[in-house]
């Protein structure tokens, strides 16, 4: 599978988690936990300060052309900005919905929404984000055979595994942070991916993007405040 081609597509695996955790919490806890699932799934009023460090994240994207004047090669146009691994060639808007739709609640919905949401109940932030993160990049690792830039990772795989461990300790902080809206990590891990897996955007940034969020994981360890605020937050 490779960016801008729409045949083979990994897209309808990236839906797995959303449906396992639906499956599992009709199973446990029934309609209500259904409605508390689809609650936090939309759920959008989680302050514009977290709104704006997505909107950031999206901009970084950019960084693609920079790359490109400093390097002297073409300016990527903004079709190579939405170019993305599994999705045809359909408008750069409607690229964005679909990633934000099955890559992002489609992940997000299972890794935060279910796997953090219960575990946080009983362990604290460090535990909670090592223990999804390893699973969640577990649940990578078919992308090593199937999707072409995972392919060409080589020994490069060992700083992409830290990095995911790094992006699951944000994104349970996010999670816990931002009242537990699945729809705010949803969308971040949808800009965290149009910023650094893009043809646009290419390795280098997305060398620098892994560099900033294991620097933000580290920052969010080291904060006793944060990491007790996380693991004690109450969904509300």
């Amino acid at each position: 599978m490779r960016a801008g081609a729409g045949w083979p597509t990994h897209l309808p695996g990236l839906a797995g988690p959303a449906v396992a955790a639906v499956l599992v919490t009709a199973i446990l806890d029934g309609r209500r936990g259904l409605c508390d699932l689809g609650l936090r799934a939309v759920r959008w009023r989680v302050g514009w300060r977290w709104w704006v460090v997505v909107a950031a994240t999206f901009g970084l994207a950019a960084l693609g052309a920079v790359q490109a004047l400093v390097t002297g090669d073409d300016v990527p146009s903004l079709a190579d900005f939405t170019r993305y691994t599994g999705v045809g060639s359909i408008s750069p808007v409607g690229v964005v919905v679909m990633v934000l739709i099955v890559n992002g609640l489609g992940e997000e919905t299972g890794w935060r929404g279910f796997a953090v949401e219960r575990l946080i109940r009983e362990h604290d932030l460090r535990w909670t984000a090592l223990l999804v993160g390893v699973g969640w990049a577990g649940w990578h690792l078919p992308f090593f055979w199937l999707v072409d830039t995972f392919r060409s990772f080589g020994p490069l795989a060992l700083g992409w595994f830290v990095s995911m461990l790094a992006a699951s300790v944000v994104l349970a902080h996010m999670y816990c942070a931002g009242r537990h809206s699945v729809l705010l990590v949803a969308a971040w891990h949808t800009a965290f991916n149009f910023t650094s897996a893009t043809e646009a955007t290419g390795a280098v940034v997305g060398t620098v993007m892994s560099v900033a969020v294991i620097s933000w994981a580290i920052w969010v360890l080291r904060r006793p405040d944060l990491v007790h605020e996380a693991s004690s937050s109450v969904d509300s």
